[in-house]
């Protein structure tokens, strides 16, 4: 625990108290669910519902002219449904709490996938509805009220259906997530390792005429719109220090910085990462873009013969750690990758008959290639299970969870790993692993990494089928060496 005392959901995202609101009015208790209220306003102000000119009031210096803040018009579009509701018979409250409902039920969805996974009553779902929502991702958005999870369901999509037939569900899934979060749109970098550089070029370019046409929609005109949009995402990349332990931040900028300040501990390096810390803190994307190029360079290199189980959880974390800054209510990827470690992970393991074994996973079928190989598993899973921690109960004032503050570096450190790991697979195993040929089966592709992994002698006596498998060569593989 750290020494950091605050409200009870500093832990979780920010003070409950906002401060700006009457929440006996607009929320519950002393909550205002700020990420709900603030979009909700200067939506009803543009499309003329009422005249609260909040961001006069927020940003007195811009008028009334600027009704885009960092979301994109496309991804207002929950907040003017809100905004249409409480304008009907369900008013504020009413909108809120089936506002909190969609949010939740879009928040659990990973639980329900993860229960595919067990064979049994319906009964067995429950353990997965309850760890879904005691964890922290499920209250951290739920705090804000947070929109960045109604991106879930494409995520899921996206997911299930990379590197799987149809081709155009994954990409077109992607731009939908995009839709939501403008950063989701690096989910693309999984099709660098297909080599499928037409869909994501198509991705690009539907969602830059999907939001030029809500820019251009929205009051205000698409000039000034983009205008303010940039501004906006600029200003709110600064908007905490890398090196702040709350509110809690995803970002490899928090994660350089977490080493930066080990460095400065250090009796020699103390100007090493006085250096480091300086110049995160001025730009505060650079960790992020840096390791986005570093990530495609080795995914455009070695990615063909890389595992799924590696690339596709690699795409998933990278949307959270990219910005400059990201805050804890995007952890929810942990719960996306929990339920694809526990449950099917592709759309074809959902067709198979449940046999009672945890086989359709992410990490169950992936190529044995020693110990980084496993080190990567055990990572990924380590970093989901404590990001999936209920977040800390306590009564009055609370100390901060620790692995809350430095959450950055363990995610930041599993891309590392992932990325090393494709690098020695490649070099160990130069079988493609996106073949251009149909699918295989699950249990056809299990026994091929079976033999893949097995003694050279026991390769001679198995050559039919590897042959038999996605017409390999007999001569490929391990058995070439």
């Amino acid at each position: 625990m750290s020494r950091h005392d605050g409200a009870l959901t500093t832990a979780i995202s920010f003070r409950f108290d906002d401060g700006w609101c009457d929440p006996a009015e607009v929320g519950f208790g002393r909550h205002c669910f700020g990420d709900f209220q603030v979009p909700q306003l200067i939506a009803s102000e543009a499309i003329g519902l009422n005249h609260t000119d909040y961001v006069a009031i927020r940003h007195p210096e811009q008028g009334r002219a600027s009704y885009v803040t960092q979301y994109t018009p496309t991804a207002m579009f929950p907040h003017v449904i809100s905004a249409l509701f409480i304008n009907s018979w369900l008013g504020m409250q009413g909108t809120l709490i089936f506002y909190l409902v969609v949010l939740g039920g879009c928040l659990l969805l990973p639980a329900l996938l993860a229960s595919v996974g067990a064979r049994g009553p319906p009964w067995k779902l429950v353990p997965f509805i309850c760890l879904g929502v005691v964890a922290a991702p499920f209250w951290s958005s739920l705090d804000r009220g947070n929109s960045a999870a109604f991106a879930i369901p494409f995520i899921l999509v996206f997911a299930l259906f990379f590197d799987r037939e149809p081709t155009w569900v994954a990409p077109t899934a992607v731009v939908m997530a995009a839709l939501v979060r403008p950063q989701f749109l690096l989910l693309l970098v999984a099709f660098v390792a297909l080599r499928r550089i037409k869909s994501m070029l198509s991705a690009i370019g539907a969602f830059v005429a999907a939001t030029a046409l809500g820019l251009a929609l929205w009051p205000g005109g698409l000039v000034p719109n983009t205008r303010g949009w940039v501004s906006e995402i600029t200003r709110y990349t600064g908007y905490t220090d890398p090196g702040a332990a709350s509110p809690t931040n995803l970002s490899a900028s928090r994660a350089i910085t977490i080493l930066a300040d080990m460095l400065a501990s250090v009796p020699g390096l103390r100007d090493v990462g006085a250096s480091i810390r300086s110049a995160v803190h001025a730009v505060p994307v650079l960790p992020g873009l840096v390791l986005l190029v570093i990530a495609v360079a080795i995914l455009a290199t070695f990615g063909r013969r890389a595992p799924r189980a590696i690339v596709l959880p690699i795409a998933l974390i990278m949307p959270v750690v990219v910005p400059g800054v990201s805050f804890i209510y995007y952890l929810f990827i942990a719960l996306i990758l929990g339920a694809l470690i526990l449950g099917p992970s592709d759309i074809t393991a959902l067709a198979r008959p449940r046999d009672g074994r945890w086989r359709d996973g992410l990490l169950a079928s992936s190529p044995n290639t020693g110990v980084l190989s496993q080190l990567w598993g055990w990572s990924l899973i380590g970093v989901v299970a404590i990001s999936l921690l209920p977040p800390p109960l306590a009564l009055g004032r609370l100390r901060n969870a620790r692995v809350l503050e430095v959450i950055a570096l363990p995610w930041l450190l599993v891309i590392l790993v992932g990325l090393t790991a494709i690098v020695i697979y490649w070099r160990r195993d130069r079988t493609p692993r996106w073949p251009s040929q149909p699918e295989i089966s699950y249990d056809d592709e299990c026994e091929l990494n079976r033999v893949r992994e097995a003694p050279a002698g026991v390769l001679a006596g198995t050559a039919s089928v590897i042959a038999s498998v996605n017409d390999v060569p007999r001569t490929s593989g391990p058995s070439a060496t």
